[in-house]
């Protein structure tokens, strides 16, 4: 580092300050772990710090690490001085380490949240007050001011706390735990109004479901985990009404939330008492997490992105759709299709989208929804597409009764798959991308080699249509659904059939691999989706969904997701597997 000694002489400085060079790290500590830069407001509460104008002082004793911007009063340091305290100066800025530096911030968070928030803590007029209306006037002083980062952030210190690599802890820390419980018993309501006053529901919505993840990996409380699921579904299921109007938290967010909602019993007293006759709820929360609307038509598929934040929709209507999976907001619109899109799925970095028509495949680029490349090639219907996982290639399965393999940066031909005598259903890569499967209506699963385009294996042995196939995490296992309502499951490497799971009363539209490859998720027509223990040929458990499944994923905590259709809308289902 070019200025390391500079830096070290002024460490050296500061440390030399006595009673003030604890401040100092603090100060330091605080504004290097910041995700973005803090107010002196805010840096006093954060660093426990007195009063505001010691914090000024303080910042100023540390110039030659940090900058303050006059005009707002924000303090924020730059790359390479962050680099040096983070790396270097490490021992002196965080001597509990990160970990403790991080839950220290969480900690005078939540002790500065709770002793600030109340029920309308800007005095709007009426519950149906809008954040984007003049009469929305910020009180002088703004009651805010100190904690407007930590009503943001809080949970982000708290997870990485307990996920970043310095932490060893397998377990949360009891106390901690029960900070979050008591906050959350005592002040959701409070806090959601705040994040739809500084208009941050969005980015507080997905640090909660980072929250329920984490709990599931490190806490062996189940009564916080269930306090904080049912906090992100009440957050999840108002979030359009809270986002709007604040004051709407009281209102329809909590009358029309389930009777056994924990967050409706623990604030009941804030219903509104002018509501004479409450509207008739449902006792507990549906399994539906969402349901995105705005096609015209019915939607024929579905596609998770792999880091989750997406999903795709593709419709009659001839568009795809591009939808926020943590807060249901649409994000792109594309249209370019000439008839109804039948088949759309992400690339495995989440960048590129394949959406598959008519004859014809176009690829998009999911951050700006620009067409990037339109394929053809296929005579007949286009009715599945995947793509390789280093997301270099994808394979197209069509009605002409082929496979496509096409290059992604270049939109090439790299390959045409022949051998199928009827409709090609389904296609997927394994995860080295050295094979790839296809199902079809002439009753076979045929496995080739995408480097040669040669045929490895055809797998013989069902009675009907074959709707969908995946290989195991391990490739060493492929799946494949039928018509003939069974799934059957396969030795990719010798081509033979190990064992067939029967029970779905319809045909079986789509299977699905856990991460550790124990587990086999299948779903039918009959609107049931079961899970199968895949050593032990046996049925794990069944779910009843009143609605048409498109599509259905493990993630990597073993849940399973479920996307189905009602209509022209999308829902979204998760079970625990």
């Amino acid at each position: 580092m070019a200025n390391r000694s500079y830096y070290d002489q002024k460490m050296s400085t500061l440390r030399d300050l006595g009673t003030s060079w604890e401040s100092c790290r603090r100060v330091l500590s605080t504004v290097t772990l910041a995700q973005r830069p803090l107010r002196l407001a805010e840096l006093c509460v954060l660093s426990g710090l007195p009063q505001e104008t010691q914090a000024k002082d303080i910042v100023a004793l540390c110039d030659s690490f940090l900058t303050i911007n006059e005009k707002d009063d924000s303090v924020d340091v730059d790359l390479p001085t962050k680099d040096y305290l983070i790396n270097e100066a490490r021992d002196e800025i965080y001597p509990s380490g990160v970990t403790g530096a991080h839950l220290s911030l969480f900690s005078r968070s939540l002790e500065a949240m709770s002793s600030t928030l109340r029920r309308n803590i800007y005095s709007l007029h009426h519950p149906g007050v809008s954040v984007d209306e003049d009469m929305l006037l910020i009180p002088e002083p703004d009651p805010l001011a100190t904690i407007r980062y930590s009503c943001v952030h809080w949970i982000s210190h708290f997870c990485d706390a307990y996920e970043s690599d310095a932490c060893h802890k397998h377990q949360i820390d009891p106390d901690n735990a029960k900070s979050v419980d008591n906050f959350l018993r005592s002040t959701t309501l409070y806090w959601l109004e705040v994040l739809s006053l500084i208009q941050e529901t969005a980015s507080a919505l997905r640090s909660m479901w980072r929250l329920v993840l984490l709990l599931r990996r490190k806490s062996s409380d189940s009564d916080l985990l269930d306090l904080v699921r049912d906090s992100y579904r009440f957050f999840l299921q108002n979030i359009s009404a809270i986002k709007c109007a604040p004051l709407q938290v009281y209102a329809s967010a909590l009358v029309f939330s389930p009777a056994d909602s924990l967050i409706r019993k623990l604030f009941g007293k804030e219903e509104p008492n002018w509501i004479e006759t409450k509207p008739d709820v449902a006792n507990h929360w549906s399994p539906c997490l969402q349901a995105l609307e705005g096609h015209e038509a019915a939607v024929l598929s579905v596609s998770y992105s792999h880091d989750s934040r997406l999903l795709a929709s593709a419709s009659d209507d001839r568009t795809v759709k591009i939808w926020d999976t943590e807060t249901g907001s649409l994000q792109h619109t594309l249209e370019g299709h000439s008839d109804l899109v039948r088949s759309v799925i992400f690339s495995h970095d989440s960048r590129l989208l394949a959406s598959a028509s008519d004859s014809t495949v176009k690829i998009w680029d999911t951050g700006t929804g620009s067409l990037q490349h339109t394929l053809e090639g296929h005579r007949d219907w286009v009715r599945s597409v995947i793509f390789s996982h280093d997301s270099q290639l994808l394979a197209s399965a069509s009605d002409d009764s082929t496979v496509k393999i096409w290059d992604t940066g270049t939109g090439s031909l790299q390959h045409t798959l022949e051998g199928h005598r009827d409709w090609v259903r389904s296609v997927i890569f394994s995860h080295d991308s050295q094979l790839l499967a296809s199902a079809s209506d002439d009753s076979t699963v045929k496995i080739w080699d995408t480097g040669t385009g040669s045929l490895q294996h055809t797998l013989e042995g069902h009675r009907d249509w074959v709707r969908s196939v995946i290989f195991s995490h391990d490739s060493r296992l492929l799946a494949s659904a039928s018509d003939d309502r069974t799934v059957r499951i396969w030795d990719t490497e010798k081509g033979s059939h190990k064992h067939t799971l029967e029970g779905h009363s319809s045909l079986v539209t789509s299977v699905s691999f856990s991460h550790d490859s124990r587990l086999l998720a299948s779903a039918s027509n009959d609107q049931t989706v079961r899970i199968w223990d895949i050593e032990a040929r046996s049925l794990q458990h069944t779910f009843d969904l009143d609605a048409t499944i498109e599509a259905m994923r493990f993630d990597k905590a073993t849940s399973l997701w479920i996307q189905v259709t009602v209509k022209a809308s999308i829902r979204s289902a998760m079970g625990m597997a």
